[in-house]
């Protein structure tokens, strides 16, 4: 239940409903809606909806929208037009999609394989992944053949997992667990991270790295001898190499200033860190 996870505010308050009415007008308050990413079985439709019940919000799942665009449920637009075609499509509608403030909107779990989508929902939401195991997500799907999943054919759904993951957790603002089973619990827990998410100051947030700052250091683009294809621009190039970089590197460090020196100390101080942290169960 959600006063169960709002206890520790509530036994402070003189006047539960008061500390329940404030936390829920605290996410009101604010200008941008909340989007949902995740795997197939995550439950963003589930939970998206007892969310914005619970804020009194709208709630939008696109793949309804997708469904009446092209009058045909998802498995159906797989088997007459493809994987690709769908992600198409959904790229399409959701980089135009007009989303209203005091909106929940659950996205189709192949909405992170475009960049020109999240770029656009980024702009009026705070993006939230929901994480669930893939043994769970495995519990929850039995229909993986006719669910209307956008992957390769023959693909598992374990790298399917395997390839979404680092793109849900590359544009996401928060990211929630959700193994277990009480819904309500899970809408508490987004509820309380998206208070604690507004509360900070997000002035410096670095989260879409400064392509400027390169552009200015490099004037020589077409002498650098930049392995790229004719034509391609630095954006594109920057955005295709980002997603390689995060994945194969054990540490991240923003270079934006220049300050050479505080760069150096700073990935002193990061991989004294890395080497004091218990590596043994290291997954990457």
């Amino acid at each position: 239940m959600l006063d169960e996870a709002l206890e520790p505010m509530l036994r402070t308050s003189i006047s539960a409903n008061n500390v329940r009415k404030n936390f829920f007008k605290e996410i009101d308050e604010q200008s941008r809606s909340i989007a949902l990413i995740g795997m197939p079985g995550a439950g963003k439709s589930t939970i998206g909806k007892l969310l914005a019940k619970s804020l009194g919000w709208h709630f939008v799942d696109t793949d309804d929208k997708i469904r009446l665009h092209a009058g045909l449920c998802l498995q159906d637009i797989l088997n007459q037009s493809g994987y690709l075609y769908l992600r198409e499509l959904e790229e399409k509608l959701l980089s135009k999609m007009q989303i209203n403030s005091r909106t929940v909107v659950a996205t189709g779990g192949s909405i992170v394989y475009s960049q020109k989508a999240m770029m656009h929902i980024s702009k009026t939401t705070v993006i939230i992944y929901l994480r669930v195991p893939v043994p769970i997500l495995m519990n929850r799907i039995h229909d993986f053949d006719n669910r209307g999943i956008a992957c390769e054919p023959n693909q598992t759904f374990e790298d399917l997992f395997t390839e979404r993951n680092l793109l849900y957790q590359k544009y996401s603002d928060l990211c929630i667990d959700c193994d277990k089973s009480d819904i309500e619990k899970t809408v508490a827990e987004i509820s309380i991270q998206l208070c604690d998410y507004f509360r900070t100051d997000r002035s410096d947030d670095t989260r879409w790295v400064p392509v400027p700052i390169l552009m200015n250091r490099i004037h020589d683009f077409d002498n650098r001898g930049i392995a790229c294809e004719p034509n391609q621009t630095f954006e594109d190039l920057f955005t295709e190499r980002n997603l390689l970089y995060q994945k194969y590197s054990d540490l991240c460090i923003d270079c934006d200033k220049s300050d050479i020196e505080k760069t150096v100390a700073e990935i002193s101080i990061q991989l004294c860190d890395y080497f004091r942290t218990d590596r043994s169960d290291d997954t990457r």
